[in-house]
Order: structure tokens, then sequence, then C-alpha cells
């Protein structure tokens, strides 16, 4: 078996409509509204297909009010100037402009030099993959947290959003199978990127199914945690150095009791890898 698949989506509507058909029961396929089977948790499914391409589509501006709430009590945490290679003008260099150089000008040649750049986005890649013992208000309250991080990061860049989700093979733990989609980002459309975190279902209506059509059996499992594995589905997802990649949340990795201080934890950190020696 191949050791990977992955497909991209640019835009959510363009995931809604490679979902056409297989998600919203028109389609026969390994997903149904009874896989998994329903269990205690009520409220596994809190919206229905279209209910969810609906909200997907005109946003929700409630769950941006309340990420905003959310910012308002984090520290005062500034991220620092980005740093980027630049080519300039000089009398040395790497590579020759030909027509300076007929013309006679004595800075022809191109070099590259490091300068500041509060101008590059950063990239957020998001995996969607929760644990079905999580309620859809557990998987709400993490994507308030990491709607208010965008919010804060927001003030200081422009930020590129992706939400995925990744699952391993039964019976092939080394298959990943990754779907992965661009929120509209120029600018980043906040009321669209509330929903895709927030809603429990866009893994559950959305994602699950076009998953569970790749993988051998059927069956979903968590990504495969550890830094490798980190490093492999960076890598996968095109992230660069400083791109921020939050991962899956499965039982015994999901606290978000202080989210505000989740936030704070989270801006630190990323002020440390940005700031350049």
């Amino acid at each position: 078996m191949k050791a990977h698949h992955i497909e991209k989506y640019t835009s959510i509507a363009d995931l809604i409509e490679r979902s056409k058909g297989l998600c919203d029961g028109s389609k026969k396929g390994k997903w149904t509204s009874e896989h998994p089977p329903l269990t205690p948790m009520a409220g596994y499914f809190k919206s229905t297909y279209p209910q969810i391409v609906q909200s997907l589509i005109a946003g929700d501006i409630a769950y941006v009010a309340k990420a905003e709430r959310m910012v308002a009590q984090l520290k005062d945490v500034e991220l620092p100037s980005t740093f980027g290679r630049r080519r300039r003008r000089d009398v040395v260099g790497t590579r020759c402009n030909m027509g300076e150089y007929m013309a006679g000008s004595p800075t022809c040649m191109r070099r590259k030099v490091t300068s500041e750049d509060d101008t590059q986005p950063l990239r957020i890649a998001v995996d969607m993959f929760i644990s079905c013992a999580f309620t859809p208000q557990q998987v709400e309250a993490r994507g308030l947290a990491i709607l208010a991080l965008l919010v804060k990061i927001m003030q200081f860049r422009p930020v590129e959003l992706f939400v995925f989700c990744e699952s391993r093979d039964n019976w092939d733990s080394n298959f990943q199978a990754i779907q992965l989609c661009e929120i509209n980002s120029k600018p980043l459309d906040l009321a669209t990127s509330a929903v895709a975190l927030c809603d429990a279902d866009i893994s559950r209506r959305i994602f699950f199914p076009l998953l569970v059509e790749v993988v051998t059996d059927g069956s979903l499992c968590p990504p495969k945690a550890g830094r490798e594995a980190q490093v492999v589905r960076a890598e996968l997802l095109g992230l660069r150095e400083n791109d921020l990649l939050i991962e899956s949340q499965t039982l015994g990795s999901y606290d978000l009791s202080n989210p505000v201080g989740w936030v704070d934890k989270q801006m630190e950190t990323l002020k440390e890898r940005l700031t350049v020696e």
C-alpha cells in the first residue's frame, strides 16, 4: 500500500462540491448516518449535512464575538518581525541583470540579503480529527480557543488557515489518509473559519465520510503521535519552519479547562520560534 493519500481543497466551496453525493446520503458509501452507532453520548451529530453546508457558506459571527471576548483576557504578547531573504541591486552578486549591464549600471548584479518582513503570512493547520468521545460542546470550546488564537495573531501579521482531518489505516499503520481544506484567507474569513473550527460536524458529516472511503476497512484511527510523525505531517501539509500545526484531539490529550491559558502559551511559544537572534 502507498504511504499516504492526501486530497487538497482550495476553498470551502471546493470541499462542499467534492462531498456532495457521498456525504449527503444520496450515494451509498461506507459511512452512513448510523456509522459509528449512536452511543449514550447524546448529540453525536449536531447538524444534518444541508445544515452544516449552509453554516459553512453563511459563517457565524456569534462565534467570532465569543473569541474576541477571550482575546480581551489574554496577556500582552507581541509577535516579533519575521526575517526573509530579498534580492537587491549591488556591484557583486549571484545574478546579473543584462539590461542594466548593457546600459553600464554599476549595480547590475543581484544578491540576497536578510531583511525584516511583517507581511509574510503565517500558515496555521488545524487537525479536526476529534475523538467520538467528545461532545459537540467540547469541540466548540476547543474551536473557540483556536479562533481566539487566530484573532490574536492577526493583530501582527496575515494568517492562512487550513483545516484537515487525518486517519491511519487499521491494516497498515504507516498509511496516512488526509483531507485538507484551505479557508478563504485573503483576508481570512473569520465567520467561515469559526464554523469550520467550532462545529463538530465539519468532521463528522464531511471529513469522516471522505476519509472512510480511502482507508482499507472503513475504520478511522487517530493519527500517529510523536515528533517524527509531526514532521512527516507538516511536510505532507506543506508547512514551513515557522508555521503552526495544531494536532488532533483524542482521549488523554484534550484539556481546555483553561482556554485563555492555552492561547497565552501558544503565543509565547510562537514568539520564541519567530525571534531571530
